[in-house]
């Protein structure tokens, strides 16, 4: 059952891969972040730095023996810059997409993305979305144009369960309790 082992060892190989470069992608973006900012004095502008690696002939069907191995690699680079007291974003970038291997280096895609954010509440919790991507797509094999818009709500939590529950607001005090806690009780031993 070599077959197996196979698997594990390269499912380990790719969550270590993706770990590694998931820390270095988060580092250069803080880096390149503040970079930006000192350079140009704005504190609005942000930079977004990934990488990942992939299995290209995995998703094209063709039938390899090293089919779980990455051979593929995409690298993003996207730069964003907000106006109006952060509501409106404007983020333009690109990824670029290559082979590693012999047998995918022969396609080379450079994939532009525009997209303007719009925060339809103070808060930001609702989100209004214009975009334009390029993506590749390995069963037509051609590059993908899409463009759309979307409408967002955003939400933090802590546990799965505070999806679904709503934050209660502290009740104000009865005015005779708040009397009551600023002068005391009187006529106590």
């Amino acid at each position: 059952n070599n077959n197996s082992g196979a698997f594990a060892s390269a499912a380990f190989e790719g969550i270590v891969v993706s770990s590694i470069s998931g820390f270095l992608s988060s580092v250069l973006t803080n880096q390149f972040t503040k970079l930006f900012q000192n350079i140009f004095k704005d504190k609005s502008l942000k930079v977004d730095l990934s990488a990942s690696l992939y299995s290209g002939t995995n998703l094209s069907g063709v039938s390899n023996s090293q089919v779980l191995l990455p051979d593929r690699t995409n690298i993003g680079f996207n730069v964003s810059k907000s106006y109006l007291d952060e509501r409106l974003t404007f983020i333009v970038g690109s990824a670029i997409d290559f082979g590693i291997t012999a047998t995918q280096t022969s396609t080379f895609q450079f994939l532009p993305d525009v997209s303007a954010e719009y925060k339809l509440t103070p808060d930001g919790k609702f989100r209004l979305t214009f975009f334009y991507r390029n993506s590749w797509s390995y069963i037509v094999q051609n590059n993908l144009q899409r463009t759309g818009s979307s409408l967002s709500y955003r939400r933090e939590f802590d546990r799965l369960g505070d999806i679904f529950r709503r934050k209660r607001k502290e009740k104000p005090a009865r005015a005779a309790d708040r009397t009551e806690a600023v002068l005391g009780k009187e006529g106590e031993d």
